[in-house]
């Protein structure tokens, strides 16, 4: 397969699996439970008085930030290595490794950090969420 034949297969699982953490609430079997705020009121007059209600949210599971995680890792190297490709192409560069200079593989290189964090934070919400 061709370069931009992968960055479309990648940009198509990432739209589609950026799909699961948006339609999660919808399937979601607890619903969300109203707290009312015990908070004691004032005497003064108030032009607006609306009863306060806090609405507690159940937090987000792991495996679903997990899976944002990783979204969020192979989006951005997408969008990274697409405007690397742009800024190559416009400087003239070769994008292959064995004829690049230098400088050109280290911004390659380069692109894997931001990434390369999503995946780390990835794991280490697997690793603090597992049970020895």
């Amino acid at each position: 397969m061709e370069t931009s034949n992968l960055i479309a297969l990648g940009a198509l699982i990432v739209a589609v699996l950026g799909l699961f953490p948006q339609f999660y609430p919808m399937f979601s079997k607890k619903k969300a439970k109203k707290k009312i705020n015990k908070t004691p009121e004032k005497t003064e007059s108030k032009t607006e008085e609306q009863p306060k209600e806090n609405v507690e949210k159940e937090p987000m599971p792991f495996m679903l930030r997990i899976l944002m995680l990783v979204i969020f890792a192979v989006a951005s190297f997408l969008i990274e290595i697409i405007i690397f490709g742009i800024v190559a192409h416009l400087f003239g560069v070769n994008i292959d490794l064995a004829t690049m200079s230098l400088i050109w593989k280290v911004i390659f290189y380069l692109l894997f950090l931001i990434p390369g964090v999503f995946l780390f934070l990835a794991f280490l919400t697997f690793v603090a969420n597992t049970t020895d």
